[in-house]
């Protein structure tokens, strides 16, 4: 993403935190919160113009329940602004692979909320 680099913070069901590292003057700079909280094992994948965060699963703690997220969140690199990119078909999934190849996003394997493993590999031609 051209030299830029982001990380996400939080833990449990605190608000999660966007943040840039500037490698040229060795500092952090945080961005807009992105429009979930507690969300871990979600997987990230970066190209252009943009970041998307795909699925994870909700974790507050042992005193809360937990869900599988299903949003496919898209991180405006230019604007500093999340949205709802989409929703992943067949339901959420955790520590799957995601990558950018040709104009498209790629995600998919990882583990679904029933705690099978996912088989599927899918394929989202950007606009």
């Amino acid at each position: 993403m051209n030299g830029r680099f982001f990380s996400r913070f939080g833990f449990e069901n605190s608000s999660e935190e966007w943040w840039e590292f500037v490698v040229s003057d060795r500092r952090w700079i945080q961005r807009a919160t992105p429009p979930s909280s507690g969300r871990i094992f979600a997987s990230a994948v970066g190209c252009a113009s943009s970041v998307y965060l795909l699925g994870g699963r909700y974790w507050g703690g042992t005193e809360t329940s937990q869900y599988f997220y299903e949003t496919v969140l898209r991180y405006d690199l230019s604007g500093d602004k999340w949205s709802v990119a989409g929703r992943m078909p067949d339901g959420g999934c955790e520590h799957m692979i995601a990558f950018y190849h040709g104009g498209s996003l790629y995600w998919g394997l990882g583990q679904r909320e029933d705690g099978i493993l996912s088989d599927k590999l899918y394929k989202y031609r950007l606009p």
